[in-house]
């Protein structure tokens, strides 16, 4: 479970401590019975500072918090301030995510055997709408990191528009990435009036407008 109240750990955490303190540098003027319930204080808030998570890792063999993508960004919360790394072991990732929140970072563990994967064409995700989106990976959420992995729309069309990334978000950042599609539009991140964009170290695969900007 994600936890957010670290902060609250962390000054009870110091309470104890100081306390603990207290107890080493006069342990005759403290009762016995007060050592053990600031000890056990001590392992409780330990407990809950160590379930604070800023790292989730994501492994559909199980070996992870979690085994799906999508299960790891619903397991946060909606107004997310700081930033969370969720880290994607290899294999094949067959689902199509929406991430709304902001400051989340996707990395894989290995660019070409991370790959995260869907079959969806435009047309078809128009005639029947979904609350994903129609790409692969659909941004809503600012300040997200995309980084050493593999996005492909799986539909098997030559031409038609097919997002493997689609967002409306802002400082959208792409690096050491393998974003690929048949159709065009492989790319396409549209918030043409704020939106600001840096890809780094990527490939992008696609027909027409494999990359279709709107923004900066």
């Amino acid at each position: 479970m994600h936890i957010r109240k670290h902060k609250y750990c962390l000054i009870s955490l110091i309470f104890v401590v100081n306390s603990i303190n207290i107890f080493i540098a006069r342990p005759h003027k403290v009762p016995g019975r007060w050592q053990l319930i600031f000890y056990l204080l001590l392992v409780s808030v330990s407990q809950l500072v160590a379930q604070h998570q800023d790292y989730i890792v994501v492994d559909q063999e199980g070996n992870g918090d979690f085994i799906t993508l999508t299960a790891a960004i619903n397991s946060l919360p909606m107004y997310n301030y700081e930033r969370t790394s969720i880290f994607i072991k290899n294999g094949i990732y067959k689902e199509k995510v929406l991430i709304k929140q902001d400051n989340i970072t996707l990395e894989g563990e290995d660019r070409e055997c991370t790959i995260i994967q869907y079959n969806q064409l435009r047309s078809d995700w128009e005639e029947s709408k979904d609350a994903i989106g129609p790409a692969v990976i659909n941004l809503q959420g600012d300040d997200i990191i995309i980084k050493n992995l593999t996005v492909k729309n799986t539909q098997p069309e030559i031409g038609p528009h097919a997002f493997a990334i689609y967002g409306t978000s802002t400082r959208t950042i792409l690096l050491d990435c393998d974003i690929m599609s048949n159709g065009g539009d492989t790319v396409s991140l549209w918030n043409y009036k704020s939106g600001m964009y840096y890809h780094a170290n990527c490939r992008f695969w696609g027909a027409v407008d494999f990359v279709c900007p709107r923004g900066w």
